[in-house]
């Protein structure tokens, strides 16, 4: 039976980017609950590449909860040389972390700041990466399947 598969699932949005993750997958992770809503965060490897965290799982870790810190409670008091700055990378964390709430119907909306663009339509590939499920835009799915397959195992 395919619908009991949990190889890739494609999955599109509206203009209004939201999706649905599919109950199967759900399914599998323990602290996404059907019937009210849950806070979430994506965390973006690449653009275009997204992996679904708890909040607990954010939190836990380290590097994130800092993250987590700057964005939910904003940055520390001012310090350094007004001259001096920090790496692009450094100074854009706050833009791989992003809040998303997970509805009663495991549905999620990919925040706007995440998509370089705006479109009528998008497609999306959910997968399992590392025991997470993660959220990847069609074109970057496409472009990971591009390259050979020995190189991949």
């Amino acid at each position: 039976m395919a619908e009991d598969l949990f190889g890739p699932e494609f999955v599109r949005s509206g203009k209004d980017r939201r999706i649905t993750i599919p109950q199967r997958h759900c399914d599998k992770i323990a602290w996404v609950t059907g019937g009210k809503t849950i806070r979430g965060w994506l965390l973006l490897l690449v653009p275009g590449r997204f992996r679904l965290l708890s909040d607990s799982d954010v939190e836990s870790d380290k590097r994130l909860a800092q993250i987590r810190s700057l964005i939910l409670d904003g940055p520390a008091e001012l310090g350094g040389s007004p001259v001096e700055f920090e790496s692009d990378p450094k100074a854009a964390i706050t833009g791989r972390l992003v809040p998303v709430f997970i509805d009663s119907a495991f549905r999620v909306v990919i925040p706007k700041e995440l998509l370089a663009s705006e479109k009528e339509q998008w497609s999306f590939v959910v997968l399992f990466s590392s025991g997470f499920l993660e959220i990847w835009l069609l074109d970057v799915y496409n472009a990971a399947l591009a390259c050979p397959v020995d190189s991949a195992l």
